[in-house]
């Protein structure tokens, strides 16, 4: 959560010397309280009221030193009440101060894709990051990947060889085979869009990554990032599957 303890510096102590020199940081949230609406979730509610890049710095440079720090992939913290827009905007007054770095808009099945081409005359916005929340499948955490992202946002990001960064849900996660079947088929359709699988395509339960990669070799437009995996099978599966330089 926010609190810092003696363990936690030795544990960043302790990894120091097996860092690289520079480091991207490949999925971080950038958000204001007051943007979130009544859904404010315990994790962000027992933070500052406000997220942005100095909070950022400072918490990841307690992590691995503020020499390390090369930049982010930055996108606002999705809610099922979140005002989008002032999200988004939010992002991009955060992304003027900080050159070296990208963002993903929130995109939602009611944004049209002349909205989302607005947004992305910024030239530091990088594409989509889409959300379970904003689904009208219900429960949203069952939702299958088609009512939350839409099928523009593939085309567009096909068209401009954009990221989408997908924190994909359903019990099995990537071991679902409706989950592998919409990945397969958008991936292959939309070549140049490049998909991220969040958290080691939400490998917390480790068993769900290792059964569901073998449905997506082959395809060449799809990385993982490793946010919040603590343990090293999914990791290790998806190094041994799609190289070392599809993990993020």
């Amino acid at each position: 959560s926010w609190s810092w303890d003696s363990k936690d510096g030795l544990a960043a102590e302790r990894v120091s010397s097996r860092l690289p020199d520079s480091v991207f940081d490949m999925h971080a949230h950038l958000y204001r309280q007051t943007d979130l609406g009544a859904s404010n979730p315990e994790l962000t509610s027992s933070g500052p009221a406000v997220a942005g890049l100095p909070e950022w710095r400072s918490s990841l440079s307690r992590l691995i030193g503020g020499r390390r720090i090369a930049g982010a992939l930055f996108f606002p913290y999705p809610t099922s009440t979140c005002d989008t827009a002032a999200a988004n905007n939010y992002l991009i007054q955060q992304l003027d101060a900080a050159p070296e770095s990208r963002g993903l808009m929130l995109v939602t099945p009611s944004m049209t894709r002349k909205e989302a081409e607005k947004i992305l005359e910024n030239p530091q916005i990088a594409g989509f990051k889409p959300y379970h929340v904003f689904s009208s499948h219900k429960p949203t955490f069952q939702a299958p990947l088609s009512s939350y992202l839409p099928e523009w946002a593939w085309s567009l990001a096909d068209e401009r060889s954009l990221i989408i960064t997908l924190h994909m849900v359903r019990d099995r996660a990537l071991a679902d085979q409706d989950n592998q079947r919409e990945i397969v088929e958008n991936a292959s359709r939309n070549p140049n869009a490049r998909l991220i699988l969040a958290h080691a395509a939400r490998g917390f339960h480790s068993r769900n990554t290792v059964d569901g990669l073998p449905a997506l070799r082959g395809l060449q437009n799809i990385w993982f990032d490793a946010s919040g995996i603590c343990e090293p099978v999914a990791i290790a599966a998806i190094i041994s599957a799609f190289s070392p330089r599809r993990l993020l």
